[in-house]
């Protein structure tokens, strides 16, 4: 059963076009976090997100994830509160993150 899913999962992925406006995600970034953001690589890729490691003039780095166009409000809603006049330049919607030191879970 978890081969189908996650085959299910390829072919989502394999048919929603994500165009992000990187751009505007690094000016949301520099904006969130006081300082400028130098650039971004993308770091997974998943059957609902893209996720970017967001390196910072001061030597942090942060995690953006940006949402694939599918379903769109339940995946975020359950994790952020939406705010209806955000104005929002990266066409997407996205999460910025803090990672936190220590081992991956999946190298354990």
């Amino acid at each position: 059963m978890s081969n189908n899913s996650s085959s299910c999962e390829s072919d989502l992925e394999n048919f929603i076009v994500l165009n992000i406006n990187l751009n505007a995600l690094k000016k949301s970034a520099s904006s969130v976090f006081k300082v400028q953001c130098t650039s971004i690589q993308e770091f997974n890729k998943s059957g609902f997100y893209k996720v970017y490691i967001l390196k910072m003039e001061d030597g942090k780095e942060y995690i953006g994830r940006v949402e694939f166009l599918v379903y769109l409000q339940w995946k975020t809603e359950s994790e952020v509160a939406v705010i209806d006049s955000v104005n929002n330049l990266v066409e997407a919607e996205y999460i910025l993150i803090e990672p936190l030191s220590g081992i991956r879970l999946c190298n354990i």
